[in-house]
């Protein structure tokens, strides 16, 4: 998501070209793209000058929209009072993901940073 804010630039970011500057293989990175699409925080085009953009603006895309799109994991086998403790923890982490937004991790990363590709959080 912060690859595509720093480099659409009012036109469409090819997977592959994420992929490269993350140094991840495409076919692991576009399960990821996809779901971001489905859930409605990234706009997919096909074709030549095909790729992704960010279909919301910045402000209005929280860290808990994009771990949420993301969450494939199964839940692993527990009992009721490991359930109640995780479902606590995770309501928190939720309140805390929800107050970050896109636009303030962008914000966050130094000039040189971006030029150099050396976004990584």
């Amino acid at each position: 998501m912060i690859d595509i804010a720093l480099n659409a630039r009012g036109a469409a970011v090819p997977g592959k070209a994420i992929a490269a500057r993350l140094g991840l293989p495409a076919r692991h990175l576009e399960p990821i793209l996809q779901a971001l699409a489905r859930a409605g925080l990234l706009a997919s085009s096909r074709g030549i000058g095909g790729g992704y953009e960010l279909a919301r603006e910045r402000r209005r895309i929280t860290l808990a929209d994009i771990v949420a799109a993301v969450d494939t994991a199964d839940p692993a086998p527990s009992n009721a009072a490991i359930d109640l403790a995780l479902a606590a923890a995770e309501a928190a982490l939720h309140d805390t993901l929800r107050r970050i937004t896109l636009e303030r991790l962008l914000k966050d990363i130094p000039p040189e940073a971006r030029r150099d590709g050396d976004y990584h959080i």
